[in-house]
């Protein structure tokens, strides 16, 4: 692991949109081998486990911003464009008007150079004029609110954002290694009742009826929780935020 890297393990929000995720991803498959050697995990062994797991959650971290990227498109086109377009848009906000033409009227003191529509009728004129507009809008307010400190309630709803789309996005692999946990987990609960000669531990203790325990909530929470709409509640939360926060500029 590179400095650059240990570098962004760091930073909060890599930790709670890239890293969180991916641990909830590869946890049913650390959950498996605790339950099923609980004894080698003592010492040096704990210590050499913990840095195994820590190198292979930073390196899938590296992948799950990517994975989140690429799906988030399909997310856009399902919403009807970017949440933070939709944010700008007369036609489309879930801004009440007064606020809408406050953050409008802003807007145009910040970009001179930018036409923004002055109203619905307006922007449907030419949408694609106006949702290029609302689109650099969108990218200044982006870059000057990086402050984390001074937009903290906006960093927050990145955040969550963050979090879920990759989370979303890594959805397919989550529930698969769930169930695979789910399984390795039940069949330790059930070993005691195979055959003697198949050498298996007799005992079952109470971390492995957490295991599975575990392993089904995550695996309910893949299936039924994490879904595009719970994603799309994040992302309007946080397109209203970055909209409202012109107001700080």
């Amino acid at each position: 692991m590179d400095l650059k890297l240990l570098q962004e393990l760091g930073d909060w929000y890599t930790r709670q949109a890239r890293v969180f995720p991916a641990l909830l991803v590869v946890f049913p498959i650390a959950l498996i081998i605790v339950v099923w050697f609980p004894g080698h995990y003592q010492g040096l062994g704990l210590a050499t486990g913990a840095l195994s797991w820590l190198l292979l959650t930073a390196l899938v971290s590296q992948f799950v911003r990517d994975a989140g990227k690429a799906r988030e498109g399909s997310l856009f086109e399902k919403w009807g464009g970017t949440p933070t377009t939709l944010m700008l848009s007369h036609s489309y906000t879930s801004l009440n008007s007064i606020t809408l033409a406050d953050c409008h009227s802003r807007l145009r003191q910040l970009r001179p150079n930018l036409d923004l529509p002055e109203s619905g009728e307006d922007e449907t004129k030419d949408w694609s004029k106006s949702n290029q507009v609302y689109e650099s809008c969108s990218d200044y307010l982006r870059e000057a609110t990086r402050d984390k400190e001074r937009f903290n309630l906006l960093f927050d709803e990145l955040v969550s954002y963050g979090f879920r789309r990759n989370l979303w996005s890594l959805k397919p692999y989550g529930a698969t290694l769930a169930s695979l946990g789910l399984l390795g987990c039940a069949f330790r609960v059930a070993s005691p009742m195979f055959p003697k000669n198949w050498n298996l531990p007799e005992a079952v203790s109470l971390q492995t009826i957490f295991g599975t325990l575990i392993c089904l909530a995550l695996l309910l929470t893949w299936l039924i929780s994490v879904t595009p709409n719970w994603v799309k509640t994040a992302a309007f939360r946080y397109a209203r935020q970055l909209v409202l926060s012109c107001e700080k500029l």
